[in-house]
């Protein structure tokens, strides 16, 4: 079992965790409202801390949805130094009961070229807890997830209101306590260590005695560097590093390109030497094409001709570009009810097959063209052609109709 650790310090003196029950009231020995803390942020690079950036922490007294609560503002932020590698803004809130019951929690997340929203709702019935998850994700897709449990699940800042309240007389360095943890995604695993008592020096000058916790995320997937070697990206464009990955998975989610089931390199592509190009293949979808950098950066993601992602910038989707069978079905029923009313005869009306019509989407806007075999007002059978255009970013609207070659709106 691969663990993450992350240490954290508690300036207060602790009591047990209970998590057999969804009781999750606790009693506030130790969080007072208007505390402030601000703190620095360090790294690890290659064995040194490195001093990375700043964050501020307060406590105040509120209200949430009409009843009184905790309200717990965590706000973190690079330097200007750390900020040219990597920026990283986060901001994250949460309200709890007076008796630190976790009612809200959100956090807004951004990291590097990413931002995204974590949010838990949680409310109480029966001796039952039940949470609502939301993530909005890089892409701006909401997800959203509803769990009922009987043990009491935390956040990553109603954990820290209670564990303010600890007591650890008894405890020995080591004693671990295990406490379910919610992100916005999911609900994880994780444990509390206690490391025993250290001194801290504020930059004040101050000395705190303070009780210092390692936390710790179990991973569930005991495969999961298995997993990391056998992913298509990483075994097709030959990753290095989990951060690639992530980056280029950042990448095609921002485009909505998912389920990629087939890379190909083609030594044909690529606009210089240095670049390398690649041919994609996923569920409902062909010709996308990969442009990746010497250093395992995405250049460009194109489909036909059209950039979707070029240079770290997002410009369209693919669904922008590309139809789907029920965004054809509806061109054809449509476009099909608007010709009919401008036949002389109607019920005459012969519209050929699906697939003899011609169907493309280009920014947002399909087109469909096809043809009608009716008869004229002689009783004579003739065949007219027509096209039509539609607006997929207004909900499908036709925008266009054209019947043997005159507009008709």
């Amino acid at each position: 079992m691969r663990i993450k650790k992350i240490l954290l310090v508690v300036a207060l003196l602790l009591a047990g965790l209970q998590t057999t029950t969804a009781q999750c009231k606790y009693r506030n020995t130790a969080v007072n409202p208007g505390e402030f803390l601000s703190y620095n942020l360090y790294f690890n690079w290659q064995f040194v801390w490195v001093k990375a950036g700043t964050a501020s922490m307060s406590v105040v007294k509120s209200n949430y949805k009409g009843q009184p609560a905790l309200r717990m503002a965590l706000i973190t932020r690079t330097s200007e130094t750390l900020d040219k590698m990597f920026v990283m803004r986060d901001t994250l809130l949460c309200y709890n009961t007076l008796d630190l019951e976790p009612l809200y929690y959100r956090k807004g997340a951004r990291e590097g070229k990413r931002y995204t929203v974590d949010e838990a709702f949680y409310s109480y019935h029966n001796n039952k807890q039940h949470i609502k998850l939301h993530r909005q994700k890089n892409s701006g897709e909401h997800v959203w997830k509803e769990f009922n449990r009987t043990a009491c699940a935390y956040d990553m800042m109603s954990i820290f209101l209670r564990a303010r309240s600890f007591k650890p007389e008894h405890w020995k360095k080591g004693n671990r306590i295990n406490i379910p943890i919610t992100d916005g995604a999911k609900i994880i695993n994780a444990t509390l260590e206690y490391k025993g008592k250290t001194t801290v020096k504020g930059d004040n000058g101050v000395k705190y005695r303070c009780l210092q916790l390692s936390y710790i995320e179990k991973d569930e997937n005991k495969n999961k560097e298995k997993a990391f070697s056998e992913n298509i990206f990483v075994k097709s464009l030959g990753l290095k590093t989990q951060e690639e990955l992530a980056a280029v998975e950042s990448a095609f989610e921002t485009v909505k390109i998912n389920k990629v089931e087939n890379i190909t390199y083609d030594e044909n592509l690529g606009d210089t030497p240095d670049i390398k190009g690649y041919r994609l293949k996923g569920n409902g979808f062909g010709n996308v094409i990969l442009y990746m950098t010497p250093d395992n950066k995405v250049e460009s993601i194109r489909y036909n001709t059209i950039n979707l992602y070029k240079d770290g910038q997002f410009l369209e989707t693919l669904p922008d570009n590309s139809l789907t069978v029920e965004e054809e079905t509806h061109m054809q029923r449509v476009t099909e009810k608007a010709v009919s009313k401008l036949l002389k005869a109607p019920s005459t009306a012969k519209f050929p097959g699906y697939n003899d019509y011609k169907f493309r989407k280009m920014h947002g806007i399909g087109n469909i063209a096809g043809y009608v075999d009716a008869q004229n007002s002689f009783g004579a059978m003739i065949r007219s052609t027509f096209e039509a255009e539609y607006d997929f970013k207004n909900g499908g609207k036709m925008t266009r109709l054209y019947f043997d070659g005159n507009q008709i709106f």
